[in-house]
């Protein structure tokens, strides 16, 4: 099964509740790789980590996605409160 996203914007934080919503898209799969984080980074930019927390607070399904190694992925998700698929 191949997997196409519904939306694609420039920077993760531009997308809102509000944006999701006239989408009519209830969650978003979040990759962590250069999508959060830098790849050599091990943890969250206040700001990335204030948008996860806006959208769970508007009631936005998330949960982060990634190849990468499970126990950087598994401290980041914890650390934002999300699951994670790695």
């Amino acid at each position: 099964m191949n997997v196409w996203p519904d939306l694609r914007v420039d920077c993760v934080e531009m997308l809102d509740a509000a944006t999701l919503r006239r989408h009519d898209l209830k969650g978003l799969l979040v990759d962590v790789d250069e999508t959060l984080l830098a790849a050599t980074a091990t943890r969250l930019d206040d700001s990335v980590a204030r948008w996860l927390d806006s959208l769970v607070h508007d009631g936005v399904a998330l949960s982060l996605v990634s190849n990468g190694a499970r126990a950087r992925v598994a401290s980041v998700a914890r650390s934002a409160g999300i699951p994670a698929l790695a």
